[in-house]
């Protein structure tokens, strides 16, 4: 960032653009239907501004910038339907602004250099923004800003930021059918806001390709809405929170170590997705509503998930591949839920937690499906205390060495059916805690195959049905029935 020099338009851009008209430079400006003005022999402190209106019954206007220089400037302003407007500025600390009120209107920005600095807004229909910042070898010059705004339905807005230090911001973006694709392909710092998109079928597509990279969603409301974020590099960051969704997706992808995303979501019938490739990962989701559908895989070491849900029917898959991973499910209140997770690899730890007593949560019909596969992996499930969960089912498998289940289920009428393969595995209970079950007419199952397993518990109510089987040497096996 030191060796970014804010010139007099660029800190007109960082400020709101209000000050634009300040700039003490050669200014040049026409209300023609067609102009063409080109400033390219190397003009410093330049500005150009071109300000149109279709009349009635009369066809779009046709505007073209072309600037070759540093510090130069241009501005666009059209209104009425089908005007084409074309920025085209080479050179460091560059500002450009495209605006349009009508509808089929065009915006094409290209700036090429360093410390470029671009607005681009439409209020309207079917319009389309396409901006492009290029960047020149130079050292000491980087960073490049970009801002769009839209209110209206069927727009395209495509903004393409190729220097180290990218910038892109979406804001006030209100209407359906819209179509915002943001690429940034910097080296490293590339960061990527979308504030308050309001509409229904709408289509973000962010991807970033450096070090350090942050993509943030905050306030995103419709229906049918699609959003895609890809990362590729270490150290990079996703923030999605305030999204209120329905019918919605939300697919994330980052390859590299050290990521991270969190996410929220209310709403219904909306399908999440987190993939990360790498070292020390970490991803969060949150959802709140029916219907929803949270995926998340990790491949590699030192990896972590959280999901947590309040709503009914909902599907949580988790898959990690690598050692010293850890996956925690938190389903605080609803029923009818499907959780399944999967584990592959040594000394991962996998916890499912449902309902919560203290806030009277209650978890029914939940249906849960756990494996781990691998050496000194710890498996928990818990229930809540003594909170009212009933009706789940429970399937538990592990193979490998090593391995531990901690049970503690409450409740009426669950199933559970726990296997595992390999060597001193455990079902603990009794004075090492958990595996209680408690209520009536449930079904325990367990296959052990090894040696040096371990099954202790207590049961307690009526009409339950035990199964234990053990094939090795120095297996123990204690249930209490009550």
């Amino acid at each position: 960032m030191t060796g970014f020099r804010k010139s007099l338009l660029s800190t007109a851009v960082i400020l709101g653009l209000s000050s634009f008209a300040q700039v003490q430079a050669e200014e040049t400006k026409t209300v023609q239907p067609n102009i063409t003005i080109s400033q390219s022999i190397e003009s410093v402190g330049t500005l150009a501004i071109i300000e149109q209106s279709v009349a009635v019954g009369a066809l779009g206007n046709y505007a073209v910038i072309d600037q070759t220089g540093l510090d130069n400037g241009a501005r666009i302003t059209q209104i009425g339907e089908e005007n084409d407007a074309i920025i085209t500025q080479v050179g460091d600390n560059l500002v450009g602004i495209a605006e349009a009120t009508g509808n089929y209107n065009i915006h094409d920005m290209s700036q090429t250099g360093n410390g470029a600095q671009a607005s681009m807004s439409a209020t309207g229909d079917a319009n389309m923004m396409v901006l492009v910042q290029g960047e020149v070898e130079a050292p000491g010059f980087f960073t490049h800003r970009a801002v769009t705004s839209v209110t209206g339905d069927d727009n395209e807005i495509s903004i393409t930021q190729e220097s180290t230090g990218n910038w892109a911001y979406g804001r006030d973006m209100e209407g359906n059918s819209n179509n915002i694709v943001i690429e940034q392909v910097g080296d490293q710092w590339n960061e990527a806001y979308t504030d308050r998109l309001v509409g229904d079928n709408n289509e973000i597509d962010i991807e970033q390709d450096g070090y350090y990279n942050v993509a943030q969603l905050r306030d995103l409301a419709g229906s049918d809405n699609d959003v895609s974020v890809e990362q590729s590099g270490d150290q990079n960051r996703l923030l999605a929170n305030d999204l209120f969704m329905e019918d919605g997706t939300l697919d994330i992808d980052q390859d590299g170590d050290g990521n991270l995303a969190e996410v929220t979501v209310d709403g219904e019938d909306n399908n999440i997705s987190v993939e990360q490739d790498g070292e020390v990962n970490a991803a969060e989701m949150l959802a709140f509503g029916d219907d929803n559908q949270l995926d998340s895989e990790q491949d590699g070491t030192g990896n972590t998930v959280y999901m947590g849900l309040i709503g009914d029917d909902n599907a949580f898959e988790s898959e990690q591949s690598g050692d010293n991973n850890e996956i925690h499910i938190v389903d605080f209140a609803g029923d009818g839920n499907e959780v399944e997770m999967n584990q592959n690899g040594d000394d991962n730890t996998l916890v499912v937690q449902m309902g919560d007593p203290e806030s009277a949560f209650i978890s029914n019909d939940n249906i849960f499906d756990l494996s781990q596969d691998g050496m000194s992996n710890e498996m928990l499930l818990t229930t809540g205390e003594l909170a009212d969960t009933n009706n789940n089912e429970v399937i538990m498998s592990q193979e490998g060495d090593f391995n531990l289940i901690d049970l503690m289920l409450e409740g009426s009428d669950n199933l559970i059916d726990i296997m595992q393969l390999g060597e001193g595995n455990e079902v603990v209970g009794i004075g090492e805690g958990a595996f209680s079950v408690i209520g009536s007419g449930h079904q325990f199952t367990v296959s052990q195959t090894g040696i040096n397993n371990v099954v202790q518990g207590s049961i307690s109510g009526t009409n339950n049905a035990v199964s234990i089987t053990q094939v090795g040497e120095f297996n123990l096996a204690t249930v209490n029935q009550q």
